[in-house]
């Protein structure tokens, strides 16, 4: 395990310092041979005396020589070395940016996008509320013009009624005037069944134009109810029923005067409880 872990020590060492460690071997080498050089002439006693320096000037200007070129070699591998690591660098650094650039390019993207999506947003609700708005105007609109006919038909209805009512006081007057022989000849021909069997020909015509108003006026009145006019339809219900209790209690009789008061009092209810409805829309 000791070797192991020197070994591993070793091999970081040799890789963090790649560039000096062959230096420092040759280095080494070398003078491991000068000095063996320099020893062997010293046991010969010939160390410092011309014959040493003509036998050690080759090995020396070769020494010299491999010197000049291990330091070259060595300035060069520098050189080679300082390049790539000033490349990688520099293409960190250039890789750093073009992220950082990429990054804020895919915010701005981003920030973009959400304000298309909210002005979207904006523009759909907005949308939606002038959708709306239009169909409370439409809304609002046929309901005023349902009222309005409403009304309109419900009013000449009314006053319908009320003119068909005064007719069958006019047509038992107009049967007083016909002559008794042909009053007795009226009684023999083909009647109308809703019409009451002692009407006479003018009276019963009148009678069965009233029940003809009333049920119309029935009709126009229902749709009070839909628009919720309840208190008119009532009053106009209720001058309806007076009509129609005066057809029932005497058919063959002029309107007595409690029941022509009666009539007029709920007629002018009635139209009071429709005046001003239009306008409260």
């Amino acid at each position: 395990m000791a070797l192991r872990r020197r070994a591993k020590a070793i091999q970081h060492f040799v890789e963090q310092k790649r560039v000096w460690v062959p230096a420092a071997a040759l280095g080494i080498v070398l003078g491991s041979f000068a000095s063996g050089l320099l020893a062997a002439a010293a046991a010969r006693g010939s160390l410092g005396s011309s014959a040493f320096w003509r036998i050690v000037a080759q090995p020396l200007a070769t020494l010299g020589t491999g010197l000049l070129a291990v330091v070259a070699a060595t300035f060069a591998l520098a050189g080679v070395l300082l390049t790539q690591r000033t490349h990688v660098n520099t293409t960190k650094a250039q890789l750093r940016q073009q992220r950082a650039a990429m990054i804020r390019q895919e915010r701005q993207h981003r920030a973009q996008l959400d304000q298309q999506l909210k002005a979207m947003a904006a523009q759909q609700s907005q949308h939606e509320a002038q959708l709306s708005a239009q169909a409370e105007v439409e809304r609002k609109k046929h309901r005023r013009e349902a009222t309005f006919e409403a009304l309109r038909s419900t009013v000449s209805s009314v006053i319908s009624v009320r003119d068909a009512c005064i007719a069958i006081d006019r047509a038992i007057d107009e049967d007083l005037t016909v002559p008794a022989s042909l009053r007795e000849a009226s009684k023999n021909l083909v009647r109308d069944p809703a019409a009451p069997p002692e009407l006479g020909l003018h009276e019963k015509e009148a009678a069965r134009a009233c029940e003809s108003a009333r049920a119309r006026l029935t009709a126009d009145s229902a749709l009070l109810l839909l628009l919720d006019m309840e208190d008119s339809y009532k009053a106009v219900m209720k001058f309806n029923n007076a009509v129609g209790a005066r057809l029932n209690q005497s058919p063959s009789a002029k309107t007595t005067e409690t029941e022509l008061h009666m009539i007029a009092a709920t007629f002018t209810t009635a139209i009071g409880s429709l005046r001003g409805k239009y306008d409260q829309i």
